[in-house]
């Protein structure tokens, strides 16, 4: 009786364990833009971190136009691309894509990348304005 209760407990407790990482995606991802990336079929949108779309286009202080949507995926690129991530699922958004928040060698993809710093230049430099769908800055 004792065997077969100590049994039970040890298989649960292993269920339980499997069931608590089930929500973990682990691979190298593909990266989409700023903040999107894809592991196998999986669709991750990157908790917490808002970058530029990719098609979005800037102007610098003496206004001319730049690619900071492309240049904020290059950056992620640089800094995560080769690497394998574990990303922890959350909820789905509107768009179909899984809510993360991701790890690239046990350190939150959040903390000091230098692809943030770029997003975070585009948004604070003075004179420099982000250009809308319709051509115009604002």
């Amino acid at each position: 009786m004792f065997k077969s209760i100590s049994l039970a407990a040890v298989l649960m407790a292993l269920i339980g364990a499997a069931t608590a990482n089930a929500a973990d995606v682990t691979g190298i991802p593909k990266i989409q833009d700023g903040d999107e990336v894809s592991i196998g079929n999986t669709r991750i949108r990157l908790m917490g971190v808002d970058a530029p779309a990719l098609e979005q286009l800037c102007l610098d202080a003496r206004g001319a136009h730049w690619k900071c949507g492309i240049a904020a995926r290059d950056e992620l690129v640089k800094y995560a691309g080769k690497k394998s991530w574990t990303c922890h699922m959350g909820h789905a958004d509107r768009r179909g894509r899984t809510l993360a928040k991701c790890e690239v060698d046990g350190e939150d993809i959040r903390a000091g990348r230098e692809f943030l710093q770029q997003r975070d230049r585009v948004a604070t430099d003075p004179g420099t304005e982000v250009v809308g769908d319709d051509g115009l800055a604002g």
